[in-house]
């Protein structure tokens, strides 16, 4: 049976646990929408605010603590497009992000590796098609979701793409991303349609994707990223917790 995941939400962020919802939430976090691709890792959510009003370009890296959800540095404006992600993920072997991102003057896609730390962006390959998702593995191995609604293999070292199949989905061009369940090994994508957005399982041996849910209004999910809060040894049991219009999505357990 499909779901419907919690309350839709623009500019802000509500986190809830244990089954709570409505005005029980957690805590409501308010900033920026995350619209130019980021990562989380080390308790750091780093993403990028792009925006672009009549021609005047404005873009700045955000860094939040994650646990308290406040900035520990201000926000660092970005002079060129090159950490302008479509789409982006956190490796935790290499402990670099990969992705789908535009080159320095904005005029061409590449498969790049960036260092947040260092602020450093390596270019792997260019190309021509656009990358809604990108997800890494537990292993460093990582997977992209194509516009024309495919599952790749991306090889890290020279961003030599490997199709593995049709996910049955055909995106549209609005932000999405995608994620692993470290403790399960399953890719999840949020994906962007012509008919709403909704919530994929996707075989990465096959390509095919299974529809989870649909969120209720049509939101644009990005940096989606699923934590392991427990331990190897208990049940699966997944609650949607977070999500909001081109911000991120957590769950939690119940």
């Amino acid at each position: 049976m499909e779901r419907e995941f919690g309350t839709s939400t623009y500019g802000y962020v509500q986190l809830y646990s244990n089954g709570k919802s409505g005005h029980d939430a957690d805590g409501i976090v308010n900033f920026p929408a995350a619209t130019g691709g980021g990562v989380y890792y080390d308790g750091k959510l780093k993403y990028l605010y792009y925006l672009n009003s009549y021609g005047y370009v404005i873009m700045f890296l955000y860094t939040y603590d994650t646990e308290t959800w406040q900035m520990p540095t201000n926000p660092v404006q970005i002079q060129t497009y090159e950490f302008y992600a479509v789409s982006t993920t956190y490796d935790p072997i290499t402990k670099k992000a990969y992705g789908c991102y535009y080159n320095q003057d904005g005029t061409q896609l590449e498969i790049a590796q960036v260092d947040y730390e260092t602020m450093t962006h390596t270019k792997l390959a260019a190309t021509d098609t656009t990358y809604y998702g990108f997800a890494a593995n537990k292993q460093g191995e990582i997977y992209a979701i194509s516009e024309g609604g495919n599952l790749y293999k991306v090889d890290k070292t020279n961003g030599a793409v490997t199709k593995i199949g049709f996910t049955g989905v055909k995106p549209d061009k609005y932000v999405q991303s995608a994620a692993f369940d470290m403790r399960t090994g399953k890719l999840y994508w949020a994906s962007q349609e012509t008919n709403g957005s909704h919530l994929y399982e996707v075989n990465t041996q096959t390509g095919a994707a299974t529809r989870i849910g649909s969120f209720p209004d049509h939101e644009e999910v990005t940096c989606l990223y699923v934590p392991c809060l427990w331990q190897k040894t208990e049940p699966p049991q997944w609650l949607p917790t977070l999500h909001s219009h081109s911000t991120m999505l957590l769950k939690v357990a119940a």
